[in-house]
């Protein structure tokens, strides 16, 4: 909504008019008060109906040979793909895939009324186009950003856990984001756009989704409950980067969508904080990243300066693995050991030379620190919605240098 105010040429050829008369500052605050309305806007039109098609979902940039194939159905045609639908889904047997029960706060990120759960595997969803996968596009965490068709990349972005619930059906919620597969606006329209979201109970049927055999090969139809459409490849498209969208049912690649586990997750870094002595380290899981549920335990050392850090990780097997430590032996030790369903959200410090002060923050509101000194300068290490899985950066006597992995 952003960008289509600010690029709409109606608005363009209005600022090349103003040029003539006005200063460059009033054109500016006049083009910010519109993105700042536009902000401000954003949350309440979560829900609200559906909106035109954005510039960035418009038809002009589709061949149109591709166009003519994805024609609206009339009413009877619609109500024929509907019924053919319908008697795949009373066949259908019962998807071969691991589901936790969906818990309604599953809505927002893991808390204490909101315990973390065990995901003991999280898939991909590939379609028969090119084996692209469903992607949260850009890698973004806000409401409503599009879901893609992407190659892979191993990344959370394209690893999806199924949550079941009544009558068949699942939500299916992102490893990067924590939020659900979902039809924009709770639309029943075909073309309408497939997006993330939180939980909401408005949306809820337009979360969920059915997982049909489609009896060619292993692939699958995902019917969504409130629509009866399907998970569709925008125009049957073969280009990387294609937006999904729901479409009545017409047996095409374009709607047929493989389940698969995934068996490995590339690691995302953050920022590093501290100087540049000793050697580098990574504190990953065993396995990976997609084995760990989290961090259960951290052992520091700490004095003027953190000395170590060492972590433990409950694996989603139930199994606990410590890992190597990184740093000296000097300072004194302290052991920090979070509750099942706790972990670790961010990271606060102060650093410079060496790494002087950790403090460790948890999704229970609880913080362990500061441990360390008071040298140096304040940093911070957000988590994603899982929290913090790994620790990295340098270290030798003392930790140099330190940055989350998740």
């Amino acid at each position: 909504m952003k960008n289509a105010a600010i690029q709409n040429p109606a608005i363009k050829s209005f600022t090349v008019q103003m040029n003539t008369s006005l200063s460059f500052l009033p054109i500016f605050v006049f083009v910010l008060s519109l993105m700042m309305t536009s902000c401000g806007k954003e949350a309440m039109e979560d829900l609200q109906p559906e909106a035109v098609l954005s510039q960035t979902e418009s038809l002009s940039d589709t061949p149109l040979n591709e166009v003519a194939d994805y024609t609206d159905l009339s009413p009877e045609e619609a109500a024929q793909a509907s019924a053919r639908i319908q008697e795949l889904i009373q066949n259908a047997p019962t998807p071969a895939i691991e589901s936790v029960p969906f818990q309604e706060t599953d809505g927002s990120t893991a808390t204490a009324r909101s315990p973390l759960q065990v995901i003991s595997t999280f898939y991909t969803i590939s379609s028969k186009i090119n084996g692209y996968n469903a992607d949260v596009r850009g890698g973004k965490l806000n409401n409503n950003n599009p879901i893609w068709n992407h190659s892979s990349n191993k990344t959370a972005a394209q690893f999806w856990s199924f949550h079941s619930t009544s009558g068949g059906y699942y939500y299916i919620k992102s490893k990067l984001s924590g939020k659900y597969l979902t039809v924009k606006h709770a639309s029943k329209a075909s073309k309408a756009s497939i997006v993330q979201h939180t939980y909401h109970s408005s949306l809820a049927d337009a979360q969920k989704w059915r997982l049909v055999p489609s009896g060619i090969g292993d692939y699958y139809y995902l019917v969504n409950k409130k629509s009866g459409k399907l998970l569709d490849v925008k125009f049957g498209s073969n280009k990387n980067g294609t937006l999904l969208w729901q479409f009545d049912f017409n047996g095409s690649n374009a709607q047929l969508f493989r389940i698969r586990p995934a068996n490995f997750e590339k690691p995302r870094y953050s920022k590093t904080y501290g100087g540049n002595g000793g050697s580098a380290f990574k504190l990953l899981p065993p396995g990976g990243l997609i084995k760990a549920k989290k961090i259960s335990r951290i052992f520091i050392r700490h004095g003027k300066f953190v000395d170590a850090v060492q972590v433990e990780w409950e694996m989603v097997n139930g199994e606990k693995v410590w890992s190597k430590r990184a740093g000296g032996s000097g300072g004194r030790g302290t052991m920090i050991t979070l509750k099942d369903t706790e972990y670790i959200t961010k990271v606060t410090g102060r650093s410079g030379k060496y790494v002087d002060q950790l403090t460790f923050h948890t999704s229970h509101g609880r913080k362990f620190g500061p441990n360390g000194g008071s040298g140096g300068a304040s940093f911070t290490i957000q988590g994603p919605p899982d929290g913090i899985k790994g620790l990295q950066g340098r270290s030798g006597k003392f930790l140099d240098k330190i940055g989350g992995i998740f």
